[in-house]
């Protein structure tokens, strides 16, 4: 007599093999931000990031943190462009937002307590298009 295959051992492999195949190896390099709690992983790498800032078409260095009052590791991100002057980035992507808070914490980005202080800095500080932005033009009439 041929013995015959137990049906819940094929019903086992069969369920192995559908699971494994659902599970991906993880990467080998997984971006991570860091913050005060630990270690947050992100499916956002840093250059995509830069990307996203240098579509901007400002230099990193007027890409500023605008921290909100609850939690010094969110808030909002802002830019100074000479021609139209601080404007505020909104991603409607969490994770990208995310990720782009926390390289601007990690590179040291500069902090202001709002779009106003970013304007009054601009011309203590004499930023290109300080006085003949759009926001300077709106503001002397």
């Amino acid at each position: 007599m041929v013995p015959t295959p137990n049906r819940s051992d094929e019903y086992s492999a069969i369920r192995e093999t559908q699971l494994s195949s659902m599970v991906p190896n993880p990467p080998l390099e997984t971006p991570f931000a860091h913050d005060r709690e630990g270690v947050i992983m992100s499916s956002v790498t840093d250059e995509q990031v830069l990307a996203r800032f240098t579509s901007l078409g400002v230099s990193l260095d007027h890409v500023f943190m605008v921290p909100s009052v609850d939690a010094e590791d969110e808030g909002l991100i802002a830019f100074w462009h000479p021609e139209v002057g601080v404007r505020f980035l909104i991603l409607e992507n969490d994770t990208l937002a995310e990720a782009c808070y926390a390289f601007l914490r990690r590179r040291g980005a500069r902090r202001f307590a709002s779009g106003d202080d970013i304007l009054q800095t601009a011309g203590v500080e004499k930023w290109p298009g300080w006085d003949s932005c759009d926001d300077a033009v709106r503001a002397r009439q």
